[in-house]
């Protein structure tokens, strides 16, 4: 029965947040979604009243539906809450979610370009308190998935190789866990483990590392020389880390052309070793979805 109702609840969301009336305000922003001159824009945003909040429609500068939808108390968009709703280039939902008092709260989820649910958390006041993930080999069929339940202080996880077959599975209360090995001969091996770290993989030296070497080695001008219109575009390139931190099987989840998928999978495959993920206190191979952002400004 919850389960029914968290379904119908969704749809709801997704119907009333589409609708469409006319717009009565026009902004200019930024890509921190704040208010900027009308030269440095990088992204418009329309507004009107929509029962008893503001929705903020936002586009590209060449956009003809909105990319984002934020909803505020009132337009001067100083009070984030209600529904919020994003979308990949190819037109699918890619995140949504609501706000209270500018916090996340409630049921967020996030699909892939597919259309295939990655993310699936609830938070309170801006904190998660339960979420699970959802990673998928390349032949759509589920790869990874894990459950985490801060209140209860436990964790779940399985894992599938590409034929659907059980690779592991495991079960934590606290620090204190249960792991399921499922061997290639059909054989099960059993262990207790101690240690529930679970880390992505990431770029060494983590955010700040990877914007100082996207600065450095990122060619930003590749969709201005390739006749881009302006915009913000922001390439999703997905990858696996390897346990030693080497990178393979690339592939890009956008396709905003003009060469910028190809500029970031050019760095990343000249890049350094990543730092790899780590679970239940080993090493192991990890699905990467790196974010890079070019601007072109109107010329």
């Amino acid at each position: 029965m919850k389960k029914e109702i968290v379904i119908c609840c969704v749809f709801i969301f997704i119907a009333a947040i589409g609708k469409s009336q006319p717009y009565k305000y026009t902004y200019y922003l930024n890509e921190n979604i704040t208010s900027t001159e009308k030269s440095k824009t990088s992204i418009k945003g329309r507004g009107f009243q929509e029962d008893s909040l503001f929705r903020l429609d936002c586009f590209t500068l060449t956009g003809t539906r909105p990319y984002m939808t934020f909803h505020f108390k009132d337009s001067s968009l100083s009070d984030l809450r209600g529904p919020f709703l994003s979308y990949h280039p190819n037109g699918k939902v890619y995140s949504q979610g609501s706000y209270f008092n500018a916090y996340e709260e409630g049921l967020w989820q996030r699909w892939d370009s597919l259309g295939r649910k990655i993310d699936s958390s609830i938070y309170k006041e801006g904190v998660i308190m339960v979420s699970g993930v959802s990673s998928y080999h390349d032949n759509n069929l589920l790869s990874f998935y894990a459950v985490s339940d801060s209140l209860n202080d436990t964790y779940q996880s399985i894992s599938y190789d590409s034929t659907s077959k059980k690779i592991f599975d495991a079960y934590f209360k606290g620090k204190r866990g249960i792991l399921n090995v499922y061997n290639g001969d059909g054989s099960k091996t059993i262990d207790s483990v101690f240690s529930r770290e679970l880390t992505s993989a990431e770029f060494p030296g983590g955010t700040d590392g990877w914007t100082k070497y996207l600065r450095t080695n990122l060619n930003a001008n590749v969709p201005v020389d390739n006749n881009a219109p302006p915009g913000t575009y922001t390439v999703i390139i997905r990858f696996t880390v390897k346990k030693d931190g080497s990178i393979a099987d690339l592939l890009q989840e956008t396709n905003h052309r003009y060469g910028m998928e190809q500029e970031v999978m050019r760095i990343i495959k000249k890049g350094p070793k990543w730092l790899p993920a780590i679970q239940f206190g080993q090493k192991v191979d990890c699905i990467k979805r790196q974010p890079a952002t070019f601007v072109v400004s109107v010329r």
